[in-house]
């Protein structure tokens, strides 16, 4: 098992295999999941452990097939598969003509992200800051995933939508190269166009550089 947190947007991942217990059945089968876990109030206190929540489940079952059988059906488009609509996605590398810096460069890197690229931005010291605006199509209730890297010469930036502090201080350090999810929100957003602002603060003491590299956001109307 896997617990992802309490938060809004994080994860839990469950396996149960049946194999000393299958559960055996001839034509079909029926498997109930029960939506109930902790509920909070607005100010973070804990109103219940096991109440009516609203959370998204997807499964997968695996089971043992005898031949010959019927062609089984052929599986969605990927995109029909996932919880979100992906025109609420925004590609970084999309606005790059439109991404404003007070140092260093923001490029297009290319390789294993969503869209196939990041943006990316190589200030040489810090205190410098990236602004890019990201546009709202409907006002609304916004949660908002923003998919970033984690490096060995990544810095530390403070992160703000508008003049909202998302965080004060993200350590984007890593030994190994690696994507990472963070969740904001929810937030009241008029539609038009909206101020995502990175600022460099600095860097890990084991950073070789102050970089940044963002690939994309989510942004999850409620």
């Amino acid at each position: 098992m896997y617990d992802g947190g309490y938060d809004a947007l994080t994860r839990t991942t469950v396996y149960r295999w049946h194999i000393p217990d299958p559960v055996l059945f001839s034509k079909s089968l029926r498997v109930e999941i029960e939506h109930k876990g902790t509920v909070y109030d607005d100010d973070g206190t804990v109103l219940t452990q096991f109440g009516e929540r609203e959370d998204d489940f997807s499964s997968v079952a695996f089971w043992y097939q005898t031949k010959p059988h019927e062609p089984f059906p052929p599986l969605p488009e990927p995109y029909k598969r996932v919880y979100h609509d992906p025109a609420d996605l925004v590609e970084f590398e999309d606005l790059l003509d439109e991404v404003t810096v007070t140092g260093g460069d923001a490029t297009i890197q290319y390789g294993p992200w969503s869209g196939n690229a990041q943006l990316i931005w190589t200030p040489n010291d810090p205190h410098h800051r990236l602004t890019v605006p990201i546009e709202i199509k409907q006002s609304g209730n916004y949660l908002l995933r923003l998919v970033v890297t984690e490096s060995f010469d990544y810095g530390v930036f403070s992160i703000f939508l508008n003049d909202v502090l998302l965080t004060s201080s993200t350590d984007l350090f890593a030994t190994e190269f690696r994507s990472t999810e963070r969740d904001y929100g929810p937030f009241e957003l008029e539609e038009g166009k909206h101020d995502l602002v990175f600022l460099n603060l600095g860097r890990n003491e084991s950073s070789q550089g102050y970089f940044l590299g963002i690939d994309c956001l989510l942004l999850q109307k409620q």
